[in-house]
């Protein structure tokens, strides 16, 4: 079975004018790398998934980059839940490459009337929205199925976007992109329904009920995240709170105070 899987993905790869690396995050090394010699130096990498590499830290561009030294490396990503794209709702997304003609070549050739790609030059902020919305979406539910109410919740929204707006600045990523819909629109749609995985879980968390058994990419994506941060120097106050509840046993409700207990600063940003 194994040989066969292994089969069929160095066929997809073969010949491909551009792949498309739709696998769960913490699995996208092994998979490159099992077919990391039938891929065109030539061939777009564009990524999918959203969140870090647990074991290293590293935003998965880099990743790839790793594997794949000489291809050129991208990310799709925006508020799109799978289910509503399936079904031809309307949608629309950022397809990143390093350089802005190849993206926006592969955006027109990728994009519909229905599913609107728009093309990116900021491989970095693209990558690093998607993986910090799932650490900020479990906030988001934890505080609503804690029923804190919705100003708590647009709080969390707002506050965590001056985070990835820090973080991502640090990163060499651009305000733009993290205002845009990779960042600020992701953030928004997986911050407020329970589509999502990562919003589901927090509020299950919150209602201190059973917790969902599906793959919640925020629970792996926060350590790195933190780790990542406080090498650069950057404070992320709600993910930090969802790293204590999460892996270090603090209660939900303590969490919370302390957050509530931090020193107003003077700046949004």
């Amino acid at each position: 079975m194994a040989d066969r899987s292994l089969d069929r993905q160095r066929a997809a790869v073969t010949g491909a004018d551009i792949l498309l690396l739709a696998v769960p995050t913490q699995t996208v090394r092994q998979v490159l790398e099992r077919v990391a010699d039938d891929i065109a130096e030539t061939l777009p990498v564009i990524i999918c998934a959203k969140g870090l590499e647990r074991e290293t830290g590293s935003l998965l561009p880099d990743v790839v980059a790793e594997v794949l030294p000489r291809n050129p490396v991208g990310m799709l990503s925006g508020p799109n839940f799978a289910g509503e794209v399936a079904r031809g709702l309307p949608a629309a997304a950022v397809l990143a490459l390093p350089e802005a003609a190849m993206a926006e070549q592969w955006s027109a050739r990728l994009g519909h009337a229905a599913f609107r790609l728009y093309a990116s030059d900021d491989v970095t902020g693209v990558a690093l929205g998607g993986a910090m919305k799932n650490v900020l979406a479990i906030a988001a539910g934890a505080v609503t199925g804690a029923g804190l109410g919705l100003n708590a919740r647009a709080a969390v929204i707002s506050r965590g976007l001056a985070e990835l707006r820090r973080l991502g600045r640090a990163l060499g990523a651009r305000d733009e992109t993290l205002s845009g819909l990779s960042g600020l629109g992701d953030l928004v749609l997986t911050c407020t329904d329970e589509t999502s995985r990562n919003f589901a879980f927090g509020a299950a968390l919150g209602r201190d009920a059973d917790l969902p058994d599906v793959l919640v990419e925020g629970v792996h994506t926060v350590s790195p995240l933190l780790q990542r941060a406080a090498v650069l120097g950057i404070e992320l106050p709600i993910a930090s709170a969802v790293h204590e509840v999460l892996h270090l046993g603090v209660p939900l409700q303590q969490a919370i105070s302390d957050l509530l207990s931090r020193p107003v600063g003077q700046s949004e940003g």
